[in-house]
């Protein structure tokens, strides 16, 4: 005795290929198989997904051995799942008629196509992915989204909501190119070490300490509007307004010629002004500060 499934127009047709009689006819969109009954016992148990308890509402159940393909052919477990993937649980225009677009064994099944299937897609997982004999799990079983593509199975998510993400799992994406991404690795922090990044109440921009520059520089020459010279008793003071609004500087003073900073005495005299002085009449031009 053997059986033959066909899709005709948007139906599901099993035919007893003995008597020629149809033994099941249904909307495909509504059947799909259990997976269990295929790899435990080589049954193919064909079910009514829109049932109440779907597992339990078979409409079709025989040995995996007298099941053949459109082309009379015997499937075998992989061509069984092949049918049903291509054809099941989808309405007549293609889509997914149980809120997903395609179901595959484990995650290492997940297609890496570019572009196919397209970014938003939603894939059923249907075995965890486990090592040691099953006890522990790496990938669970159920709906994962495709967020990228970039060809790998990096681009699909599990469908959950999660309070801890792995840095390997997450990602910034640029929404107009999503080539365009942002880490973060933790690999360098100790353990039982918790980073904490706090925003400030003001706008500003991320960068990197070679990209930081100094808040303020001015060459000391009184011809700078921010400078003024005075010598007096043998020394030669510059007063530089910074408009920092703070004390809280670091001030630093170095010849233009070679960049060595040379002995100045600072004084913080104001929240927006700091003098430096020096032993000596010491012309304009020659020394540049800092803050």
């Amino acid at each position: 005795m053997s059986f033959k499934f066909e899709i005709i127009e948007s139906a599901l047709v099993i035919t007893d290929t003995n008597t020629g009689i149809v033994a099941e006819e249904h909307p495909k969109r509504d059947m799909y198989f259990d997976n269990k009954k295929l790899v435990q016992d080589s049954i193919v148990k064909i079910y009514d997904t829109n049932g109440v308890n779907e597992t339990s509402s078979g409409v079709f159940e025989k040995p995996l051995s007298e099941c053949q393909d459109p082309n009379g052919v015997t499937f075998t477990d992989a061509t069984l799942r092949d049918f049903a993937r291509e054809n099941l649980g989808k309405t007549s225009g293609g889509g997914s008629g149980t809120g997903w677009d395609g179901r595959v064994d484990l995650y290492a099944n997940l297609p890496t196509t570019l572009s196919n299937p397209a970014i938003g897609s939603i894939y059923l997982v249907e075995q965890p992915t486990t090592i040691l004999f099953g006890a522990y799990k790496t990938r669970q079983s159920g709906l994962y989204i495709k967020d990228l593509d970039t060809g790998s199975l990096s681009d699909w998510r599990k469908l959950n909501v999660k309070v801890n993400f792995t840095d390997a799992e997450f990602a910034l994406v640029n929404a107009a190119d999503n080539s365009k991404r942002a880490k973060i690795d933790l690999s360098l922090l100790t353990t039982s070490t918790t980073y904490t990044y706090q925003h400030q109440g003001k706008n500003g921009i991320i960068a990197h300490l070679s990209d930081l520059k100094p808040d303020f520089n001015v060459d000391l020459d009184e011809s700078e509007v921010s400078v003024s010279r005075v010598f007096a008793g043998g020394r030669t003071t510059f007063t530089v307004t910074h408009s920092l609004n703070t004390i809280d500087v670091k001030p630093v003073v170095f010849r233009l010629s070679d960049g060595r900073n040379i002995g100045w005495r600072i004084e913080r005299t104001g929240v927006n002004t700091v003098d430096v002085s020096r032993n000596g009449n010491i012309a304009n031009g020659l020394f540049r500060l800092v803050i």
